[in-house]
């Protein structure tokens, strides 16, 4: 038996997010509507919903993987009891086959279909726990880190062969950055192995 009647498909971007409503299984009747990508836009989704008659117990709402723009949009979410599949985009590209055009309003209609016919697969989202949280966003700074550290000395690498004069003043000037990057990568190193401990 399937637990819900109405299905939610969102497309997210950084400035706003599309969302596609699809009440009763009637997917021939979607409702479209978008939003700002911020914590207004999200309760004005959620004020939106309730008009349409989808409640939070009877509503999936299906979005892809994003990262960081769709945290907020989950966060929120979550906090008024909807039900949530944070699916990867290409489970839901492959689901649907081939298909003609492309726009945050189509994505976001393909998505609710998406969670429509696949609701018995649904794997509804559990937020991580805050320790879990911390490492992610302190593993996203550390990779960013190395990757910034590794460019300079990789510019560092090629001015030599090319003009070996500005090639010393740009590993001068970088010197102190490189040293800095180094040090708080260590520092990024001590503060993971401290919350591991602190949590079981």
């Amino acid at each position: 038996m399937n637990k819900f009647k109405h299905f939610l498909g969102i497309d997210v971007s950084k400035e706003y997010f599309d969302a596609v409503l699809i009440l009763n299984g009637a997917k021939e009747k979607p409702i479209h509507n978008q939003f700002a990508n911020d914590s207004k836009g999200v309760k004005t989704l959620n004020q939106w919903l309730k008009k349409q008659g989808a409640t939070s117990q009877q509503t999936l709402v299906c979005l892809e993987h994003t990262g960081m723009y769709g945290k907020l949009i989950i966060r929120y979410l979550m906090g008024f009891n909807y039900s949530l599949w944070v699916e990867m985009s290409l489970k839901i590209i492959r689901s649907m086959g081939l298909q003609r055009g492309k726009n945050d309003k189509i994505d976001a209609e393909r998505i609710a279909i998406y969670a429509m016919k696949n609701q018995q697969e649904a794997i509804i989202y559990k937020a991580p726990s805050r320790t879990v949280e911390k490492i992610r966003n302190l593993m996203s700074l550390r990779e960013k880190l190395i990757l910034t550290k590794a460019s300079l000395i990789r510019n560092s690498k090629e001015m030599k062969s090319l003009d070996p004069e500005v090639s010393k003043l740009s590993d001068k000037f970088q010197k102190q950055t490189i040293k800095g990057i180094t040090s708080d990568l260590k520092q990024i190193e001590k503060q993971l192995d401290l919350f591991i401990k602190e949590d079981e």
